[in-house]
């Protein structure tokens, strides 16, 4: 990579990086693909931009979080803004930036609070994720974070069935309000698209006969 483009380079990714909001986890691989080139072979890409993040650290221009991972931030009169681990969540585990594709998904009190259903209060976040075994930096994270092996590889077009199953499945955890919950749930499938017969042909392939009775309970309430 000659010095004229090593520069452009460097000036896209400053503009790149002046756009985001400080403690948004910077991620190299998602940077990496946003400006690589189809004419240049990705690693050189990858480890061109690595070089420019970390000499932006040095600078101070950015903090690094771990390995591939980096933020803005700020002095503040509370302190320095820290990463946001919640986004770093959602694009470690749950949103594939870089390939634009759903790889994970939270279940539980989150998923019942979308419904309408409960207000449990979570101590725990868990999220259902094909990245299930990449858990080093969840020791960096302040969260009580549990990630879980999917029944099947997650998809874009499977994700959000599997999401209400892996909850419904676990319904016993939680406190229920007891007002209109079968509509509710009609309500909340149909604003995703979620279909009956298509949940229930997932819920006989890859769950137990009770998460069944489960699901057929709820939409009975």
């Amino acid at each position: 990579m000659n010095t004229t483009i090593e520069n452009t380079l460097m000036d896209k990714l400053m503009n790149y990086i002046s756009d985001i909001q400080f403690g948004y986890p910077i991620l190299l691989k998602d940077v990496a693909h946003k400006f690589h080139n189809d004419e240049e072979d990705y690693q050189k890409t990858r480890n061109t931009i690595s070089k420019y993040l970390n000499r932006l650290v040095q600078k101070g221009v950015l903090r690094k979080f771990d390995d591939g991972v980096f933020f803005k931030s700020t002095n503040t009169p509370f302190g320095e803004i820290p990463i946001n681990s919640g986004a770093l969540l959602d694009k470690l585990y749950i949103n594939d930036e870089a390939k634009n594709k759903n790889i994970g998904y939270r279940v539980g009190a989150n998923v019942l609070s979308d419904i309408g259903i409960s207000n449990n209060i979570e101590n725990k976040v868990t999220i259902v994720t094909n990245k299930y075994l990449a858990k080093k930096i969840l020791d960096k994270i302040s969260f009580n974070v549990e990630l879980v092996k999917p029944v099947t590889a997650i998809t874009q077009d499977n994700h959000l069935y599997l999401q209400l199953l892996d909850t419904v499945k676990n319904i016993h955890q939680y406190h229920l309000t007891n007002e209109d919950i079968g509509n509710k749930l009609v309500n909340y499938m149909e604003a995703r698209g979620i279909i009956a017969n298509v949940l229930f042909k997932y819920a006989d392939q890859y769950y137990s006969r009770k998460t069944t009775e489960n699901l057929v309970t709820l939409l009975a309430s």
